[in-house]
């Protein structure tokens, strides 16, 4: 069953076309990537598959839900839901400590102090980083600071996963280590799509898709 379908959906910013007629599919529970070099839309392509960014034409569909013509609060609330972002540059905030940065977008889904409370602990046993609870980002490596990237975004136990370059800064070896969590979080459930140009990092994948100049080479 089907938890992404983009029907020919294509995106144009004052007139020029970035995406063009994208017409795919991921599997619930799949571990895609999706390759291409730099300026090839791969970025563009993950703000429409995050609800961030919306079709100009055609249809996306995210969990059976038509998001292509939802509105700007509609997109808002199924990223908060559904959708749990990792960026290159880990998108933490510097004046929010480690487990401050995972408690923030639990609540504002409402949820009970304590509920919260349960769930950042757990995120974070699941990183291997409880001990740097009370760091700051300044005061983490570039590994440690991606790992509670990854912590965030799984705190709300989403069903997607969205990586943008989630390695793109970090050398090999923490590299590896990254890409073992992401590959235990899709053996846990998660459904992963994760953005890249590093072909080491895309060969472990179920599946690979790539794109050129805004269009899918499958």
């Amino acid at each position: 069953m089907a938890l992404i379908q983009c029907k020919n959906v294509s995106l144009a910013y004052d007139g020029t076309v970035v995406a063009e007629q994208l017409d795919f599919s991921v599997r619930r529970g799949e571990y895609l990537c999706i390759v291409g070099e730099n300026g090839s839309g791969k970025s563009t392509l993950m703000n429409i598959l995050g609800c961030l960014d919306r079709p100009t034409t055609g249809d996306y569909f995210l969990d059976g839900q038509e998001l292509g013509r939802a509105s700007g609060d509609e997109r808002a609330k199924v990223r908060n839901r559904k959708i749990g972002f990792v960026f290159q540059s880990y998108n933490l905030i510097p004046s929010l400590t480690a487990d401050e940065n995972i408690r923030l977008p639990l609540a504002y889904r409402g949820l009970s102090a304590d509920e919260c409370e349960k769930r950042v602990s757990s995120a974070l046993d699941r990183v291997g980083l409880a001990n740097l609870a009370k760091r700051f980002p300044r005061e983490m490596s570039g590994g440690q600071q991606q790992r509670i990237a990854i912590a965030r975004a799984v705190a709300a136990d989403p069903p997607l996963i969205l990586a943008d370059e989630p390695t793109g800064n970090l050398d090999s070896g923490i590299r590896d280590e990254i890409m073992e969590i992401f590959h235990e979080l899709n053996k846990n459930g998660r459904t992963v799509v994760l953005i890249t140009h590093d072909e080491q990092v895309a060969s472990t994948a179920h599946r690979v898709i790539t794109i050129n100049n805004g269009k899918l080479i499958c």
